[in-house]
């Protein structure tokens, strides 16, 4: 992706994240607050990723590289319906986030030995998660995650290769009060879904390989510090989260190489219920 497309991309996403946060209340208002609650808040996910972006060998074997620490950083919106009065099935919600990286992600490596000048990249995640309340404050979740990625390689010219990765997600979340102002907070999930990658050089030609099959799984937990008002009570939320999914490849040696992609490091969120 070039960077004036990416620039377009990122900022017909930020829009469509910041429509979730304010359309809803404007349809809904009226329904009163004991059936409808609204989650607003700018996350901040200040991640470390590491990922297979260099191949060594006609076997396929990759090289893991480690990036040096960049935020994540966008919207989220949450919409929650109160069904029922019991401890049962008593809210069903819907979210979207949007992340996008505040800077390139830098990926350390031997620069000589592999005659690289720096690897690079830039990256956005989306999430759109439907839920209900199983009980109490557990909930039952599925959606989509994507994961858009434009990765610069430099040497005397450069390579753009773009990475997609679209998934279904199912998981658990939940919450406990720890206090009038603390909550504990946390999740876990797992995907399923498919990773493609097309590659761009410097002189305009591309490559674009065929999908493959993609897993993985998630978790966060944190805490929740708000300060527990009735209609509108802002908090500040911290947690830990990481997110690794793998991609099997089988050789043509009959052996499969599993190349693993994980993102981990601190959540950072503010915003407000009401």
């Amino acid at each position: 992706m070039k960077s004036g497309q990416r620039w377009h991309y990122k900022l017909a996403a930020l829009a469509l994240a910041t429509a979730l946060c304010i359309v809803p209340s404007l349809s809904f208002a009226e329904e009163g607050e004991s059936k409808v609650g609204w989650d607003v808040g700018l996350k901040m996910w200040v991640a470390t990723w590491q990922a297979p972006l260099l191949f060594l060998s006609s076997s396929g074997d990759a090289l893991a590289m480690k990036s040096q620490t960049t935020a994540l950083l966008g919207p989220t919106a949450t919409i929650g319906f109160k069904t029922s009065d019991s401890d049962w099935f008593h809210h069903v919600w819907f979210n979207g986030t949007y992340l996008t990286s505040a800077g390139d992600f830098d990926f350390d490596f031997n620069k000589t030995a592999y005659g690289y000048r720096s690897v690079k990249a830039d990256r956005q995640d989306v999430n759109l998660i439907a839920g209900v309340n199983v009980y109490g404050g557990l909930s039952a979740y599925a959606g989509y995650f994507g994961s858009f990625q434009d990765v610069k390689y430099t040497t005397t010219t450069s390579t753009t290769v773009n990475r997609e990765i679209n998934a279904f997600v199912v998981g658990l979340a939940g919450h406990e009060a720890l206090s009038d102002h603390v909550d504990l907070k946390g999740n876990a999930g797992v995907a399923v879904g498919s990773y493609q990658y097309r590659a761009q050089n410097s002189s305009g030609g591309s490559t674009t390989a065929a999908p493959k099959d993609l897993y993985g799984w998630s978790t966060e937990v944190g805490l929740n510090i708000h300060a527990n008002m009735k209609k509108f009570d802002p908090y500040f939320y911290l947690g830990m989260r990481v997110q690794e999914y793998e991609v099997p490849q089988k050789l043509t040696n009959g052996q499969t190489l599993r190349y693993t992609d994980i993102t981990y490091g601190p959540m950072f969120q503010i915003g407000a219920k009401f």
